[in-house]
């Protein structure tokens, strides 16, 4: 289309050129020219945007590949939450269900929240780590604000508040001995009790991202 254009204006150009004195430039060839000329210019400056649903994949999977290229985050997460719920089995092992187990299920349930309320103050950082960048490719049209959005709050969640919380739980539940119980009893319970460990972390890990966004600074977020 803008080649064209550009032909038109051309040929244009060399039509009035050619006639000499007697092929003078009229109005309306005039405006025929600037009107090309600036439908070109449109067209040059109009860029392609991807849907939100391609820049979203696409912003997901270069997540996906710098975990790959710096995977220590993701295993701090694994390893201390199996060396923690290593910890929390052993010290509330076998818990039993007179008054002294009831107290010691309140404190292993306490001491549970507690640590995944913790391991949430990782997202504190998660929007300044790469706002230059940001700001660089967003500025040359390359996504859009809400994708990028979408697609950190993705990752986080979904690799750092999902995994880690069940990984703690698998380990943690059977050793504390929560609830017995047939096997469909037993695994309908120690699903329920993951899903509540993930969605407080989940909702801690949000609350730090609101916390990190209105923040000058990680230490004042911290």
């Amino acid at each position: 289309y803008v080649r064209r254009l550009a032909r038109r204006v051309e040929e244009e150009e060399e039509e009035e050129e050619g006639g000499g004195a007697t092929a003078m430039r009229t109005p309306k060839s005039r405006r025929r020219r600037v009107a090309a000329s600036r439908d070109a210019e449109r067209a040059l400056s109009r860029k392609h945007v991807a849907p939100f649903a391609k820049q979203t994949r696409l912003l997901c999977g270069r997540l996906l590949r710098n975990l790959g290229r710096h995977p220590f985050l993701l295993a701090i997460h694994l390893l201390g939450a199996f060396a923690v719920a290593v910890g929390v089995g052993s010290i509330f092992y076998d818990v039993g269900s007179d008054q002294g187990g009831i107290q010691n299920r309140m404190g292993s349930l306490f001491f549970i929240l507690l640590y995944l309320t913790l391991m949430s103050l990782s997202s504190l950082p998660v929007w300044r780590e790469d706002r230059l960048l940001f700001l660089r490719e967003r500025a040359s049209g390359a996504y859009g604000v809400n994708a990028y959005f979408t697609s950190v709050v993705l990752f986080d969640v979904l690799v750092l508040r999902v995994f880690p919380p069940m990984f703690f739980t698998v380990v943690t539940y059977p050793l504390v001995g929560l609830h017995g119980g047939s096997f469909l009893v037993y695994l309908a319970r120690a699903s329920w009790f993951t899903l509540v460990n993930v969605l407080a972390n989940v909702a801690s890990s949000a609350l730090c991202m609101a916390i990190g966004i209105v923040t000058p600074s990680n230490a004042v977020a911290n």
